[in-house]
């Protein structure tokens, strides 16, 4: 091919790239030869408003290409190796999603049984404290005992737990 053929070849048709009914092209820019100039050319005139609004996105790899971060356009394969990898991270997402659903209704039925329990178990514990026990002596004048319920704190005694106390800080002084 002669050079005039190839530099009006140049001019005049860009090169086109056909990916997903959009037009991508590559030009020689008039204003930086060592730099060409790349444009994409939407499929329909309403389609340009659905990309720029964020209805639709261009992948990530046209989207390089087109600001020069990538040398060359993507690969079909390329392209279709990212779609797979996108469904595969979303099924494992609804996976994951079905897991934590699974996981929470079992917590849910736990609390709703132990629950049931505790609300059973006062019932029981009064009757039990009202009912008296078949070999204890019970005295006319004695109180019935009465259950206490245990706390999971220590025992504090109570004139220390109302003394306060003054506090001051010292400075320490470093390098002495």
């Amino acid at each position: 091919m002669s050079f005039l053929r190839r530099v009006w070849s140049a001019i005049s048709k860009p090169d086109e790239i056909w990916k997903a009914r959009n037009r991508f092209y590559e030009a020689n820019s008039l204003n930086d030869p060592s730099r060409s100039r790349r444009t994409v050319q939407y499929y329909k005139e309403d389609a340009v408003w659905q990309y720029i609004g964020g209805g639709k996105r261009l992948p990530a790899q046209w989207s390089s290409w087109l600001s020069h971060t990538r040398p060359n356009p993507p690969t079909l394969e390329e392209l279709q190796m990212d779609i797979a990898r996108r469904e595969r991270v979303l099924r494992n997402a609804q996976l994951i999603e079905a897991k934590d659903r699974e996981e929470s209704e079992q917590l849910a039925r736990l609390r709703n049984a132990e629950h049931a329990a505790l609300m059973a178990a006062p019932h029981s514990a009064k009757a039990a404290a009202s009912a008296p026990a078949p070999n204890a002596a019970h005295s006319p004048g004695a109180a019935p005992p009465t259950a206490q319920p245990s706390s999971p704190l220590p025992e504090i005694n109570k004139a220390q737990a109302s003394e306060a106390e003054a506090w001051a800080p010292h400075a320490r002084v470093r390098g002495k």
